[in-house]
């Protein structure tokens, strides 16, 4: 779909929500997106949002085991400890100067 076609289609959705607001039918903005896209005389599926919410469930349930997931790697994490950084013979040196004085 060219800019200029989406332009146009995106316009009479516009117009065909204003006319389902006067008139008090229902619908929403996919449903005239698509009735616009139909007047072009092109066609395009619905968007995902429109899928049964069936998997909406399934999808939480899931986010519930990464949350859990990522409580015990944090507590893992905690544990332990950060390696000592490795000194090198000029900052040993440094060091003991430092204590010396």
């Amino acid at each position: 779909m060219t800019e200029e076609t989406a332009i146009q289609v995106a316009e009479r959705a516009y117009y065909i929500f204003l006319e389902r607001q006067r008139n008090g039918t229902a619908g929403d903005e996919t449903s005239d997106w698509m009735q616009a896209l139909a007047e072009h005389g092109m066609k395009l599926e619905r968007p995902a949002a429109s899928k049964p919410k069936k998997k909406a469930a399934a999808k939480k349930k899931s986010t519930a085991k990464k949350a859990a997931k990522k409580k015990t790697v944090k507590k893992a994490a905690k544990k332990k400890t950060a390696p000592k950084k490795k000194t090198t013979k000029k900052v040993a040196k440094k060091k003991a100067a430092k204590k010396k004085k």
